[in-house]
């Protein structure tokens, strides 16, 4: 998928979240609910960048999310 990028662990996975010390303490408290969630769930900013991805959405699109343009990613 071409645009979409973001952090990647030593394991070659997308992270669910990215340690952003600029993000509000609230949304990085989203991390463990949104991983925790069965199906594919994305957070997206008002910039429409992808700031959250659990695994669910790794794995449905097999790309990194974290940081990438959402309209990149979701076309």
């Amino acid at each position: 998928m071409t645009g979409c990028h973001g952090s990647v662990t030593s394991g070659g996975q997308a992270r669910a979240m990215r340690m952003d010390p600029d993000m509000p303490a609230d949304l990085r408290a989203c991390g463990a609910l949104i991983d925790a969630m069965p199906d594919p769930a994305l957070l997206v900013s008002a910039e429409r960048r992808i700031l959250l991805a659990n695994p669910a959405a790794r794995e449905l699109f097999a790309a990194p999310l974290v940081g990438a343009l959402a309209s990149a990613c979701l076309r």
